[in-house]
């Protein structure tokens, strides 16, 4: 489920610091 919004946040285009805040959070609760 997080790979698929990664996926999608990197076909939008979207900056990889974004992508790998959004995974951090994904994988980490806090």
């Amino acid at each position: 489920m997080a790979n698929l919004k990664v996926f999608r946040m990197y076909k939008k285009g979207a900056p990889e610091e974004a992508m790998v805040r959004t995974y951090k959070e994904m994988l980490d609760p806090w």
